[in-house]
């Protein structure tokens, strides 16, 4: 059996993932984990063949001015105070309809 010729990156189709991180930056700063998951976010979206996102649970910062990144955002506003069962029951559905929507290959 002869082995099929390699596709063309554009005729494979993207692959989803989704990174998700706790909060994404503080006074207007990117700094450790969520600096390297936005770096990461926007190099592969370089790649003709990924599509990806960050899903922040916490809330958005208004001081954060880098719009190529924040359009690759997804902000669930959950509060980064309270670990009541009830608010995690909360981030947890809006985790959810984040997966359902953007239906990530990877997370």
């Amino acid at each position: 059996m002869r082995p099929q010729p390699a596709k063309h990156p554009s005729d494979r189709p993207r692959r989803r993932a989704l990174h998700v991180v706790y909060a994404l930056g503080s006074e207007g700063t990117l700094g450790g984990a969520p600096r390297v998951a936005a770096d990461l976010v926007q190099w592969l979206n370089e790649d003709a063949g990924w599509d990806t996102r960050l899903c922040v649970l916490g809330e958005k910062d208004a001081r954060l001015q880098d719009e190529v990144l924040l359009r690759r955002c997804v902000f669930l506003g959950c509060s980064t105070r309270h670990r009541s069962p009830s608010e995690m029951t909360r981030r947890a559905r809006r985790l959810r309809a984040c997966l359902l929507d953007f239906q990530p290959d990877i997370v």
